[in-house]
């Protein structure tokens, strides 16, 4: 297995994940093509009891990959067809793996099914809206154990960072910024 951290999208915050044991329930919401979810598995996929891979793969218009990086004219959108693409290329990638878990649903409706305290490690990187962002942020901190790690992709963008240190403040407990991720320990 390689330890070369660095090639995906989670890199910042691998080296946390170790400290979180063996036998873990891990969760990427948000997993489009599977390449930051293969960077994870080759890396601590030894660590990983069940890796719940969850992307509804459906059209949408990324309304936060443009925020804050000077190019707000160039909108990052994904038509029907580019998430077919998407969804073939992960389900593909993932048969090399024997702990995953493929859910084809919104982060909010895989949530909703899980218990309180069943989440070791969460990956968010499914908004696309800063309210998307909001809203699956207080549906996921009752999921995550105490002592988990939720790791929140794509704080680079300002308004993104912004969510993270305003819910920070309703936690009474900070997290941290590494990179392009926020980290908190609950």
């Amino acid at each position: 297995m390689s330890n070369n951290f660095s090639h995906n999208d989670m890199g910042a915050a691998m080296s946390l994940v170790w400290g979180q044991g063996t036998d873990l329930n891990f969760v990427e919401l948000g997993v489009f093509d599977g390449r930051s979810s293969t960077g994870i598995l080759q890396s601590i996929g030894s660590r990983i009891k069940t890796f719940h891979a969850v992307d509804p793969w459906l059209p949408y218009v990324d309304e936060i990959s443009t925020m804050g990086r000077g190019d707000e004219d160039n909108v990052f959108e994904m038509n029907e067809f580019d998430m077919e693409l998407h969804e073939i290329i992960a389900r593909h990638v993932y048969t090399q793996f024997d702990n995953v878990e493929i859910h084809k649903e919104t982060a909010l409706e895989f949530l909703s099914k899980q218990e309180d305290e069943s989440l070791d490690v969460v990956f968010h990187d499914s908004h696309i809206t800063i309210e998307q962002q909001s809203e699956e942020f207080d549906a996921i901190l009752p999921k995550l154990k105490t002592g988990g790690l939720y790791v929140v992709h794509d704080v680079d963008i300002d308004e993104v960072a912004d969510v993270c240190v305003e819910k920070e403040g309703q936690l009474g407990k900070e997290g941290f910024f590494w990179q392009d991720c926020w980290m908190y320990i609950k």
